[in-house]
C-alpha cells in the first residue's frame, strides 16, 4: 500500500503489480488536492524584495516566484518543485516525467488528458471551466486547463498546465481558493509561465 500524504488529506492508494508508472502519475496528481492552512503564518505577503528563482534538485526545471513565496515540502511528495504563499492561498508545483516512461508516440495533449482526468475524478463536481488553447512556455509547446471542483466541501480552482520538453513532460499545477481567484490568477499565471526547462544539449543552459 502506498500512502499519499498531504497537509490536510491522506489518500490510501493500493499499487497493483505492474502499474508503477500509472501509480506514480496518480500519486503525483492526487497530492495537489491539499490546501495548506497558512493563516497562522507570519505576514509573508508583506516581505519586500526581488523575485527569486527556485530550481528543482536535479536542475532540470526552474520557476521564478515573488519574494514573499517560500519553498514547501508537503504539497506533493513527488513534486520536483513546491512553492507557495500560504497567507494568500497560492500554490504551485512542478512534476517532471521522463518520456522514456511513455510510449514513443505519446503526445502533449494525451499526457495532459491522462493526468487531468485523474485530478478531475478526485474533485466533487469537477469540471473544466476553460482552456485557452495551445501556447508556449520557455520556448516549448504547452496546454493549460482551468479546473474547478471541491474537496471536503472547499471550492478550489486549478490551473493544470503541461509542457513538452526535449526529454520529459512537465506538469505545472497552480491552485487557489475560488473566492480568491480574481486576486490570485495573474500571480499564479506569472509563476506558471516562468517555468524554464534545461535544454537537451546542455546541463546548464535553460531554454528561453
Amino acid at each position: 500500500m502506498t500512502y499519499i500524504k498531504s497537509c490536510h488529506f491522506l489518500f490510501d492508494m493500493p499499487v497493483e503489480p505492474g502499474a508503477r508508472r500509472e501509480a506514480r502519475t496518480v500519486g503525483r496528481v492526487i497530492g495537489i488536492l491539499a490546501i495548506v492552512a497558512g493563516a497562522w503564518m507570519a505576514c509573508e505577503d508583506l516581505v519586500p524584495g526581488s523575485p527569486k528563482v527556485v530550481q528543482s534538485r536535479d536542475g532540470l526545471t526552474q520557476v521564478v516566484v515573488p519574494a514573499s513565496w517560500r519553498e514547501q515540502t508537503d504539497l506533493n511528495e513527488e513534486a520536483d518543485i513546491q512553492v507557495a504563499n500560504l497567507l494568500r492561498e497560492l500554490y504551485v508545483i512542478v512534476l517532471s516525467e521522463s518520456k522514456q516512461d511513455f510510449d514513443a508516440d505519446t503526445t502533449l495533449e494525451e499526457h495532459s488528458e491522462a493526468t487531468r482526468s485523474i485530478l478531475l475524478e478526485e474533485l466533487r463536481d469537477g469540471r473544466v471551466s476553460y482552456a485557452p488553447g495551445p501556447f508556449r512556455i520557455g520556448g516549448y509547446p504547452a496546454v493549460q486547463y482551468q479546473l474547478r471542483g471541491s474537496v471536503d466541501k472547499i471550492k478550489i480552482v486549478y490551473f493544470h498546465t503541461t509542457v513538452e520538453g526535449p526529454n520529459s513532460f512537465h506538469q505545472i499545477v497552480g491552485w487557489t481558493l475560488l473566492s480568491r481567484l480574481t486576486k490570485n490568477e495573474s500571480v499564479l499565471q506569472g509563476v506558471i509561465r516562468s517555468l524554464r526547462v534545461r535544454g537537451a544539449t546542455s546541463s546548464h543552459a535553460f531554454a528561453n
